[in-house]
């Protein structure tokens, strides 16, 4: 997996990791989200390159004192491009 968000495509740094990863024939990609915050712009990316799938979930490092939204976790998992629910911190 990776972290989408860690790299900035408007640089061009995610579009050469994943080019790179594709020369190595990897050809599939797990963006993992840490908070429900992040949906929107993984979203977005995932929308950008074909190979980019997403998580949506809330790791419980990065819980906000209220509680978790489930309506909120179980429309984004509606998403066609989300394929896992996570960042759960069961690793």
């Amino acid at each position: 997996h990776l972290h989408c968000l860690n790299l900035d495509p408007s640089e061009g740094d995610l579009s050469r990791v994943l080019e790179e990863a594709k020369r190595h024939h990897v050809t599939h990609f797990l963006s993992v989200s840490i908070d429900l915050a992040d949906y929107p712009i993984l979203a977005k990316i995932a929308s950008m390159y074909p190979m980019v799938y997403i998580s949506v979930g809330t790791h419980p490092n990065e819980r906000p004192t209220e509680p978790l939204d489930t309506q909120a976790l179980a429309a984004a998992a509606q998403d066609p491009k989300v394929i896992a629910i996570g960042e759960t911190g069961l690793d």
